[in-house]
């Protein structure tokens, strides 16, 4: 054997004495984040958890058997329907979340945030001769708490106004969707009083009322929005008595 291979060896021997051992990162032995709910819905509410402290839950999915309608002044006692809710704060209701419901958070992309401490829990609502019969399915997981993920939901006679970016802050709006009793054309939308988004281009609406999924309503939005600009959803006439049920969700890009 020459004297260069033998050099040659007698370095590669003394490189592998060298090296560290190999290790393999540890298996995290923790609580599995991911839980799921499925059960009847009655007229009384059903807790499906309180979120522990340090904790935050992400609702990344919600179904329900109930009908697809929409509120009446943002009064969902009218009609078979189901409710979610954050403590006392509805956060989806009627076709959002109804059997025809193809939004975002209907088809397992949501992000709905439930803050530690918060209960949430569902019901369905004016089911009289019916209760009882309805069924509900939530899916989603823990991350830990002081996450940036927001949701908003309500109707526009109520507020017209969705929140108000924090000062200093960068918001990105990845989902709108609006249902109206007259229909979702009406419900635009709003940064700074100025029209940003129109109803009739059905970026907002899903299958249900516009023939195909919205952008928005699919959560595929990227509206950008910096500290103290105002989001508002509403007919182009403040005063006018149309009324859109709307639920928005998005992240602040800037802690």
């Amino acid at each position: 054997m020459s004297t260069l291979t033998l050099g040659f060896l007698s370095l590669f021997t003394a490189s592998a004495a060298a090296a560290p051992a190999l290790t393999l990162p540890e298996v995290s032995k923790g609580t599995l984040p991911y839980k799921s709910y499925s059960g009847t819905l009655c007229d009384v509410p059903t807790d499906l958890l309180t979120v522990p402290a340090g904790q935050e839950f992400l609702v990344t999915m919600v179904s329900t058997t109930t009908d697809s309608g929409c509120s009446r002044w943002g009064d969902w006692f009218e009609h078979h329907s189901s409710m979610l809710s954050r403590d006392d704060e509805i956060v989806l209701a009627g076709q959002h979340i109804g059997f025809n419901g193809s939004i975002d958070v209907t088809r397992g992309d949501g992000r709905l945030p439930v803050a530690s401490g918060s209960t949430l829990s569902i019901r369905s609502i004016a089911t009289t001769g019916d209760d009882c019969q309805h069924k509900y399915y939530v899916q989603g997981y823990f991350i830990e708490a002081g996450s940036p993920y927001r949701s908003f939901f309500n109707n526009s006679q109520l507020s017209r106004t969705v929140f108000t970016v924090e000062a200093g802050k960068t918001f990105m709006v990845r989902t709108i969707a609006t249902a109206s009793r007259e229909g979702n054309y009406h419900c635009d939308v709003y940064v700074d009083g100025v029209q940003t988004i129109e109803g009739r281009s059905k970026l907002t609406t899903d299958m249900i009322s516009s023939g195909r999924m919205g952008g928005f309503a699919s959560g595929k939005g990227t509206l950008i929005l910096t500290g103290g600009q105002v989001l508002e959803i509403g007919p182009e006439d403040p005063g006018a008595e149309i009324q859109c049920d709307y639920y928005v969700a998005g992240e602040y890009l800037t802690p």
